[in-house]
C-alpha cells in the first residue's frame, strides 16, 4: 500500500513538472519569414515573427547595426533596435505623398474608384510608375492576366496585399528602375504588392511580369507625409 502511494505521488510530481513546458518552444525569431534587406553594415527587417515562452507570436520591425574592428574582423556584438510592427493589411491606399524610410525617395499616389467598386491607386516615383488595385485577384482585376500568368493567384498571401505592376519607366537609364527596392535591372511589368495601415506603406516586388515567374524579389517601406 505504501509503495503504491509513493509511486502515484512520484508520477504526479513528474507530470506536474513537465506540464508547464509541454508544447512550447524556446523563445526565438523567424527572420526567414520577414521582409529583410541589408546595406553596408546595417540590416533592416520588417514584420519579423517572434515566439515568446508561451508560444505566442508577435511581430517586430528591427534594425541591426554591425561594427567592424580595426583589423577588419566583424565585432561579434551587434546593436539591435526593435519596435512592434504596425498592423498592415490590404485596405485601400490613402492618396498622397509617401517617403522611403531608406533613401528618402518620394512617390505620389492618386486614387480612382472603378465601376466594379475597386479602388485603383496610381503611383509616380522619380524613376518609375506603377498601379495597384484593391479586391480579390479575379477576372475583374485590371491586372489579372499578368498576375495570373505569373503565379500570383497561387500565393498563400494573395489576400493580404493589393496587387498591380510597374506601368512605365521614367528614368533616362532604362535598366535602373527601383533603387528603393535595391533592384538594379527591373523592367516595365514587374509585379508589385502593397500593404498599408494608412500611414505605413510596404511595397514588395515580384518577378518580371513579362518573362518572369512572379517570385518574391525585395521590399521597401514608405511613410505617408503630412
Amino acid at each position: 500500500m505504501h509503495n503504491n502511494v509513493c509511486r502515484k505521488l512520484a508520477t504526479f510530481t513528474l507530470f506536474s513538472t513537465l506540464i508547464p513546458t509541454i508544447g512550447f518552444a524556446a523563445p526565438h525569431a523567424m527572420l526567414e519569414k520577414a521582409k529583410t534587406y541589408a546595406l553596408d553594415s546595417q540590416v533592416r527587417a520588417f514584420q519579423v515573427p517572434t515566439v515568446d515562452n508561451t508560444g505566442k507570436i508577435k511581430y517586430y520591425d528591427m534594425t541591426i547595426n554591425l561594427t567592424v574592428k580595426n583589423d577588419g574582423s566583424p565585432n561579434p556584438i551587434a546593436s539591435v533596435v526593435a519596435k512592434p510592427s504596425p498592423i498592415i493589411n490590404a485596405k485601400a491606399i490613402v492618396a498622397g505623398t509617401y517617403k522611403s524610410v531608406v533613401d528618402g525617395t518620394v512617390c505620389k499616389a492618386i486614387n480612382m474608384t472603378l465601376t466594379n467598386g475597386r479602388i485603383q491607386s496610381f503611383f509616380t516615383c522619380p524613376e518609375f510608375e506603377f498601379s495597384l488595385a484593391t479586391g480579390g485577384v479575379t477576372a475583374t482585376h485590371p491586372y489579372f492576366p499578368i498576375l495570373n500568368s505569373n503565379g500570383i493567384t497561387k500565393r498563400s498571401d494573395i489576400n493580404t496585399q493589393a496587387w498591380g505592376n510597374v506601368t512605365s519607366i521614367t528614368s533616362t537609364d532604362t535598366y535602373r528602375l527601383i533603387d528603393t527596392f535595391h533592384i538594379d535591372r527591373c523592367k516595365s511589368g514587374w509585379i508589385i504588392g502593397a500593404k498599408t495601415d494608412g500611414k505605413t506603406l510596404i511595397l514588395s516586388a515580384y518577378g518580371n511580369g513579362i518573362n518572369g515567374d512572379g517570385s518574391f524579389q525585395c521590399t521597401a517601406t514608405f511613410t505617408k507625409q503630412p
